[in-house]
């Protein structure tokens, strides 16, 4: 990957944190400052700005590149938690449908890349009160969408985006 980024000189490299491979991965991420996020199922953060409680969909915190090695414990290198929910509803009810900015995808793109996009519907669910709330259900395989995921989350981490999705429907 470090090839190909040298070679076509791309800025930013995203990728997820976790699997098999996170310690490598965030070996890599320490070496040569490519950006580490993670999708969590929170429907938001609180954070916190001058003492006010701030609702975030995203949130900057550290990790340790060296977990499970030798290397534990002597670095930290910066995580992105994102909430999968907020960017679920921003990707497939807002860019697919065409209210936000355009997304597209190649005109080669496979099957297989198509599927794995919309491999989460929108179902409800009862709560213990009796009424209901939505929420996204993964259908099959979607990591290509944790990839349009990944790239909308940093997109608003960049600032290039801050479009709210629309209200889920009421219940």
């Amino acid at each position: 990957m470090r090839a190909f980024q040298l070679e076509h000189k791309v800025r930013h490299v995203v990728g997820d944190d976790g699997g098999p491979n996170v310690t490598t991965w965030r070996a890599a991420c320490a070496r040569y400052g490519w950006h580490s996020f993670k999708g969590d199922d929170v429907q938001h953060y609180t954070l916190r700005a001058d003492g006010m409680p701030l609702r975030a969909f995203w949130k900057e915190t550290l990790c340790d590149p060296g977990i499970g090695t030798s290397n534990e414990g002597r670095g930290e290198i910066p995580l992105f938690l994102w909430s999968r929910p907020h960017f679920l509803d921003k990707l497939l009810r807002v860019f697919v449908r065409g209210i936000g900015p355009p997304w597209q995808l190649p005109k080669d793109v496979s099957g297989d890349y198509l599927r794995q996009v919309v491999a989460n519907e929108l179902r409800d669910r009862a709560k213990p009160d009796g009424s209901t709330e939505a929420y996204w259900h993964t259908t099959g395989p979607d990591h290509f969408c944790d990839c349009e995921l990944m790239q909308l989350v940093f997109a608003d981490v960049s600032g290039v985006i801050r479009y709210t999705p629309e209200p889920r429907p009421a219940t």
